[in-house]
């Protein structure tokens, strides 16, 4: 019922560069329910992904992204969008079909948004998901992997598959830079990444100690509540003019 009342929204968490001025915003799914207020995803999206509805969901999602990503282009923002697509989004053979077309129609140039996906949408990573991402890719479509070092083989996919990025978890970044383990782990993910020419976005910083250390083994951009909470699209706009 939320999606055909229209009740969906997306909200806008900042991933900022080197200046701490935002360079990508990462969209999120947000249900505001009539009845139940701001209903929070932990609770609706499992209930979309075990139905199937998540498809439908992605797929608005990436089409409300790409008119956001015009609109603020149009407004002097050189923000691109991140996209999270679902492991199910991965199993549909029209999916690179899809997202193509939904940028052919709202006009929406490739390079204002990234993809975002994680180790599990790769765990059959049959001839269909190989065909799918190298179409994507080839749209214009950065790729990145999500939640990076979580899995079991995040090495081997980015052996097998032209990822742009990855993005290091929040449980590597939590203890930084106090904890001597997490310090090698992730001076080690971004020494090999600066090896393959990959981008490194660390999500769930949240104190300057964590900023301080990340930007000083030359993560490339920083995810947070430190820098900005997720926000409605107005608000994103309105807090970086304030700035």
């Amino acid at each position: 019922q939320a999606l055909e009342r229209d009740e969906f929204e997306l909200f806008y968490q900042a991933q900022v560069g080197s200046a701490g001025r935002p360079q990508v915003m990462e969209a999120l799914l947000r249900w505001r329910s009539p009845t139940r207020g701001l209903v929070s995803p932990a609770v609706f999206i499992p209930v979309l992904e075990d139905t199937g509805m998540i498809l439908e969901a992605s797929r608005w999602v990436f089409r409300q992204a790409c008119r956001q990503a015009l609109a603020w282009s149009a407004q002097g923002f050189d923000w691109r969008i991140a996209v999270n697509l679902s492991p199910l989004d991965f199993r549909q053979p029209d999916l690179a079909d899809t997202l193509i077309g939904i940028l052919a129609e709202e006009g929406t140039p490739a390079a204002l948004l990234e993809l975002e996906l994680t180790e599990s949408a790769l765990l059959e990573a049959d001839d269909l998901v190989q065909d799918t991402l190298r179409r994507l890719k080839d749209t214009g479509l950065p790729l990145f992997l999500d939640d990076f070092g979580t899995g079991y083989a995040s090495l081997t996919y980015l052996q097998q598959f032209r990822f742009d990025g990855i993005k290091i978890d929040r449980q590597f970044v939590a203890e930084l830079p106090e904890n001597p383990r997490s310090v090698a782990l992730v001076r080690g993910i971004l020494t090999m990444a600066a090896q393959l020419g990959l981008e490194v976005v660390a999500e769930g910083v949240e104190n300057e100690r964590q900023a301080a250390f990340l930007r000083l083994n030359g993560c490339q951009r920083l995810q947070g509540f430190y820098f900005a909470r997720p926000q409605p699209a107005a608000d994103c706009t309105q807090q970086t003019q304030r700035a």
